[in-house]
């Protein structure tokens, strides 16, 4: 039971700090793509920049699969960062 207990918040806690990150991480690409001039080349280079790192980060066999769903939350959070 204690275990459970103990896992159960383990993973709030990896909840709260995920959402802190991802807050933290919308203001500063705001901030940075505004500070652009052109938030759509800013938040496109971004875009691949993101990409190319996990790309180059993850064995071949997981890269799709990586690819994909980063691009997906990539997509969200860069349409709701840049407006």
């Amino acid at each position: 039971m204690q275990r459970e207990l103990d896992l159960t918040r383990l993973i709030a806690d990896l909840q709260a700090r995920s959402i802190v990150h991802h807050h933290i991480l919308m203001q500063l690409v705001r901030r940075e793509a505004d500070a652009s001039g052109d938030t759509r080349k800013y938040l496109s280079v971004l875009t691949d920049d993101l990409t190319r790192i996990t790309d180059q980060s993850l064995p071949l066999e997981d890269t799709r699969a990586a690819a994909m769903s980063l691009r997906e939350y990539l997509d969200d959070f860069l349409v709701r960062a840049g407006r």
